[in-house]
């Protein structure tokens, strides 16, 4: 989902497995071919991100948890 335009892709997967869900995130970012960034959180099933990328060249992030910045603050 695009914050602000509140653009939203989506497509139901019946498993969480990586190879199915980065084959549906091609083929939804093909669709638009103007993603420049995604933000993933730490899930096994976007294990997949580097085909993402490769396939739609977007730059991939991941979410950092509340848990790892209190650590970063603490060291």
């Amino acid at each position: 989902m695009d914050r602000c335009s509140r653009f939203t892709l989506a497509r139901r997967v019946f498993r969480k497995t990586k190879q199915e869900v980065s084959d549906a995130m091609i083929a939804l970012l093909g669709q638009i071919h103007t993603a420049l960034t995604i933000t993933l959180d730490n899930g096994g099933e976007f294990a997949g991100h580097m085909k993402v990328h490769a396939a739609t060249r977007a730059k991939v992030y991941f979410k950092t948890t509340l848990y790892e910045i209190n650590i970063r603050h603490k060291t």
